[in-house]
């Protein structure tokens, strides 16, 4: 996205990098003509920007800031923000509040967010080897329990069997009650997505990203074809302030 619109919307600009991590959307920035590009990044891989940066030529174009965005001082407004801030399910463990902060405080009128729209979608999809092979894993975990168990009473008179329907209640919570991340083919989904979701970056609140609620329908399983589950996944786009 950042060299398919080098002209319209880098070259010549001012760029923030925000969680920056090894520079790459920051060295993309710089090779796409931008005239300024700061790259932050407050963790330890933010060590290796610099060597990145030189390594390719443009040390006099990136500018390397080794603190968090919110306690980042610039020279300048900028006139596009990049950043890869999405975590799993698009929110748990991402930047889009640093993302978000940058914004408000650096980001020009009419200034440009890469990505500029993100979505969360849900689905229900069935999910017949996921199954199988959970079930397989606890089938194998309560074996190697039973020989514990067996082998503990033998020899030390070890009631560990005393625990067993606990700890097979356990593994079942973890294999079909917690969110699990994968590769879903879309054949797999049994019903239309529905958005849970929808972000223009250039104008999201923090409350309309953490605060909300939304109810969404699905069509009843048939029996040829029964879900077992819901899939959910995000998208995002560039498509600049428009």
């Amino acid at each position: 996205a950042i060299k398919r619109n080098a002209a319209v919307h880098f070259k010549g600009k001012v760029v923030l990098d925000v969680g920056s991590g090894t520079g790459v959307l920051a060295i993309w920035a710089a090779q796409a003509g931008a005239r300024r590009v700061y790259a932050v990044e407050a963790s330890g891989v933010g060590a290796h920007i610099q060597t990145m940066v030189e390594a390719h030529g443009l040390a006099d174009t990136v500018t390397v800031l080794r603190e968090r965005v919110e306690q980042v001082e610039l020279a300048e407004q900028v006139d596009v923000i990049v950043s890869e801030w999405m975590g799993y399910f698009l929110l748990r463990e991402s930047m889009v509040e640093s993302v978000l902060l940058a914004r408000d405080r650096w980001l020009k009128p009419g200034g440009v967010m890469y990505p500029s729209h993100a979505r969360l979608l849900l689905a229900p999809s069935a999910l017949p080897r996921f199954l199988l092979r959970r079930r397989e894993e606890i089938a194998s975990s309560m074996h190697a329990w039973e020989q514990l168990a067996a082998e503990l009473r033998s020899k030390y008179s070890l009631r560990l069997d005393a625990l067993q329907a606990a700890y097979e209640r356990e593994h079942h919570e973890y294999a079909f009650s917690e969110a699990w991340q994968g590769i879903l083919p879309a054949s797999l989904l049994r019903d239309e997505p529905q958005v849970l979701l929808e972000a223009d970056m250039h104008s999201v609140t923090h409350a309309q990203f953490f605060d909300w609620q939304t109810e969404v329908q699905f069509a009843p399983p048939h029996a040829d074809e029964p879900q077992h589950g819901l899939c959910g996944w995000f998208d995002v786009r560039f498509c600049g302030s428009e």
